[in-house]
């Protein structure tokens, strides 16, 4: 038996058993990820029960996506912690129409007001 054989005579099993232990969205790629891993590390000779050998691999497999998903989180949330976003205050709003005419008047008045103060001559319509 070849492992396209053994694959053909499990696939179902496999995606089942694959969609209870990490849902429907990820089976497929379980199961892809783990056959292609045995059948490039390891000749189906050596191996005494086949299909039992894709089925721990397969489980093997979930366990360790799920530990390095904890992993992950863990370390997303340490980082949350210690990047607290620091409340909202008002007294720190930057006073846009005072910025802009002061950099209006550092330009030489070359920048245009934007928010409603008088226009540079070159900058308005021609009549």
């Amino acid at each position: 038996m070849s492992w396209a054989d053994l694959y053909a005579t499990h696939a179902v099993r496999l995606m089942r058993l694959a969609t209870t232990l990490v849902g429907p969205a990820d089976a497929e790629d379980l199961v892809s990820e783990t056959v292609q891993r045995v059948v490039l590390s390891v000749s189906i000779g050596e191996i005494r029960e086949p299909a039992g050998y894709l089925v721990r691999s397969l489980v093997n497999a979930a366990a360790a996506g799920g530990r390095a998903s904890q992993r992950r989180s863990r370390r997303e949330q340490h980082v949350a912690r210690r990047e607290r976003v620091e409340p909202f205050d008002p007294s720190d709003v930057v006073d846009v129409l005072r910025a802009v005419g002061i950099l209006s008047a550092a330009a030489g008045d070359r920048v245009p007001r934007l928010l409603g103060g008088p226009q540079h001559p070159a900058s308005r319509p021609m009549a």
